[in-house]
């Protein structure tokens, strides 16, 4: 497990450059810019990248403007933004007076904070791979010095208690969150419900097996459906067939080999499962309409 993890994912946030407004080393990571510039430019160097921690990113003021697993995602005042693990990100753009707050929670943290309210948790509790939620002012407000307390007390105490400290801030946050995730879900229940979770499950598989698996037909056998009809349902909800969504998570597990672990070409064909570099690099410009620079 710890070989499979080194392999697909990368710790972006101790990067050079990053600079968290304080940590607890492999536990968790406060970010904000609340007294100083922005501290998430520097991601710009790295991306995209596949983020295995999950990130809670509350904005007070403004708005920012990511891509997550292919698409704009645009978070504003007064919204908070969940993904999970294993989300690919890229660092688009920020408004000049955005002011966030964001925690980034190791996989050992979130299985201890789910422990803490009765959960237990795996890749379904959290039903998407991203979600961004309204927050009304009262909340914000609360969050906010919530943060503010729990950084202060993580620069300030003993580090013998700090996780504990943080974490009875953070259930309270993930409470909100699960209550949230589950009444959007119901208010948003339809007759296509079903056509949306198929979607769901084929971005986790998408996940999972785009570094191996590039056809439409393996997919689609995964969910017990046609190819076809995998292709309809990506179109419904997404205006791309599945065949697209395959070719953009293919080069974007390919840049990330690229742009953080700095693979030459030849390795990231071996690693993406190409019979040869050249297969590779043809696939690579054909989606991109470029060739790998590496």
């Amino acid at each position: 497990m710890k070989k499979e993890t080194e392999k697909n994912t990368v710790d972006v946030f101790s990067a050079k450059g990053m600079e968290p407004s304080c940590k607890i080393d492999n536990k968790l990571l406060l970010f904000d810019n609340l007294s100083r510039k922005n501290p998430l430019i520097p991601l710009t160097e790295y991306q995209p990248v596949k983020v295995y921690q999950m990130t809670i990113f509350l904005i007070e003021k403004g708005s920012c403007i990511l891509n997550i697993n292919q698409k704009d995602v645009e978070i504003k005042e007064g919204q908070v933004l969940v993904t999970r693990e294993e989300c690919v990100v890229s660092y688009i753009s920020a408004s000049e007076d955005i002011k966030f707050f964001m925690y980034v929670i190791y996989p050992e943290t979130l299985l201890e904070i789910f422990k803490d309210i009765h959960m237990n948790y795996n890749k379904s509790t959290l039903t998407y791979t991203y979600s961004v939620y309204d927050v009304d002012e009262a909340n914000m407000l609360q969050f906010s010095q919530m943060y503010k307390d729990t950084k202060s007390f993580l620069l300030h105490n003993d580090k013998k208690y700090q996780i504990n400290y943080a974490r009875s801030f953070l259930n309270v946050l993930f409470i909100y969150v699960i209550n949230q995730m589950k009444e959007n879900q119901f208010q948003q229940k339809k007759p296509a419900s079903k056509q949306y979770d198929m979607f769901s499950k084929f971005i986790d598989y998408l996940n999972r097996y785009a570094d191996k698996e590039r056809t439409v037909q393996f997919y689609a056998d995964m969910l017990g459906i046609t190819p076809k009809y995998l292709s309809y349902v990506c179109s419904e909800f997404s205006e791309k067939n599945a065949s697209t969504w395959i070719d953009e998570y293919v080069v974007a597990k390919a840049r990330v080999l690229q742009n953080v672990h700095h693979y030459s070409v030849k390795k990231i064909s071996q690693e993406l499962n190409f019979p040869t570099p050249t297969s590779f690099t043809r696939y690579f410009k054909r989606v991109t309409g470029n060739t790998p620079t590496r």
